[in-house]
């Protein structure tokens, strides 16, 4: 059985690939894992730099302001005040009110010392009322979005004492 396989064995030495195209295929990698981390980089600074630049005060501040109270029925007005004024406070407020009901979300305001939390409780429990009341009332539109843009300049006020 031996003899055959000596047979079968090539008489040639393998051949190594020539130096360069070692050299070629490891700069080429070199140069396409510093462009890969090079994008990363940028990537990861722009969204950062973006992020800084749009504070959750600033964009709950614009969505309120395109808000039209008489384009859209009460019960549309008021889950959209609603989820502004949940996702600002979850951004600002360091507690995740979009999973919180809204006693829930009133005992985080006080906990997270953002002041007397009557106001935000009172907004809260009128939304609640016409988001999922069968008989709404007639609501004022305006004065929910004032509202709304007070507790959320008393949270900023009160950030901008604390720092």
């Amino acid at each position: 059985m031996q003899p055959a396989v000596e047979l079968i064995r090539d008489s040639h030495e393998l051949m190594d690939p020539p130096f360069e195209w070692i050299e070629l295929g490891l700069a080429s990698a070199l140069v396409l894992l510093v462009a890969v981390a090079l994008w990363l980089g940028i990537r990861w600074y722009r969204r950062r730099r973006r992020a800084r630049l749009e504070s959750p005060a600033r964009i709950a501040s614009e969505r309120l302001w395109k808000i039209e109270p008489g384009a859209m029925p009460a019960r549309e007005l008021f889950r959209e005040l609603h989820a502004t004024l949940v996702e600002y406070l979850t951004a600002r407020g360091g507690f995740a009110a979009v999973k919180l009901t809204s006693p829930e979300i009133a005992n985080a305001f006080d906990a997270a010392g953002f002041g007397e939390s009557a106001e935000l409780a009172a907004f809260l429990k009128d939304s609640d009322h016409v988001r999922f009341s069968a008989s709404i009332d007639s609501v004022a539109g305006r004065e929910s979005i004032r509202q709304c843009r007070a507790i959320i300049e008393r949270v900023e006020e009160r950030r901008r004492h604390a720092v």
